[in-house]
């Protein structure tokens, strides 16, 4: 319920502004995805063992100048975990999802060639380990892990523009969130540090 009242801000939130803006824009990417810091630690205490992903970004918005724009954005990243010791896993993967609001600064470097730097905020939804597990030989059932909270990005990368309304582009990203984790009645913080690397396209009209 809380996902449908932020995508539906967000969209509202963009929506509002349609008179005032001077175009709209649609971007895809994909790329691998880094775990950092206690993502990617291997100690067995509230630690994610993440291992290398896959990610993908969607994202539309309105264009307000030549170097300003605000839109929204949806990411879905997959990373598989180191299994733990002695607890075997049959799903032992991290699901992530985040839709988040973009600010977008962007200049011009050459004629076609353009640097954006961009702040997202929003909230991330993940997931770990769905299936059921072993823990010394025996097996206690499912593990409904999952959680949510709130979460940043920070962005900067190239564009490249082929014609008037098509782009190619290539960016770097860092992403952050610290979701609240539940596992039955026991809660606790997970953070989760993300280094993304992007390829993808935009359309702008």
């Amino acid at each position: 319920m809380h996902r449908k009242h932020l995508i539906s801000f967000l969209f509202l939130s963009l929506l509002s502004w349609e008179n005032y803006g001077q175009g709209m824009y649609a971007s895809f990417s994909a790329g691998p995805a880094f775990p950092s810091g206690a993502f990617a630690a291997s100690d067995i205490d509230d630690t994610g063992r993440a291992r290398i992903g896959l990610q993908g970004t969607l994202s539309i918005g309105r264009i307000y100048s030549d170097e300003f724009a605000i839109g929204v954005r949806g990411y879905l990243i997959l990373n598989q975990a180191w299994s733990f010791p002695n607890i075997y896993l049959l799903e032992n993967d991290w699901k992530s999802r985040a839709f988040m609001a973009s600010f977008r600064h962007s200049r011009a470097i050459r004629k076609k060639l353009y640097i954006d730097g961009e702040l997202n905020l929003g909230m991330m939804y993940t997931k770990f380990a769905s299936g059921y597990f072993v823990v010394s030989s025996v097996n206690p059932g499912r593990l409904p892990l999952r959680g949510r909270g709130l979460a940043y990005g920070l962005n900067v990368g190239l564009k490249y523009f082929f014609d008037k309304n098509f782009a190619f582009q290539l960016s770097a990203q860092y992403l952050g969130a610290n979701p609240m984790m539940k596992l039955g009645r026991t809660e606790y913080r997970q953070q989760v540090h993300l280094s993304l690397l992007n390829w993808g396209v935009i359309f702008e009209l």
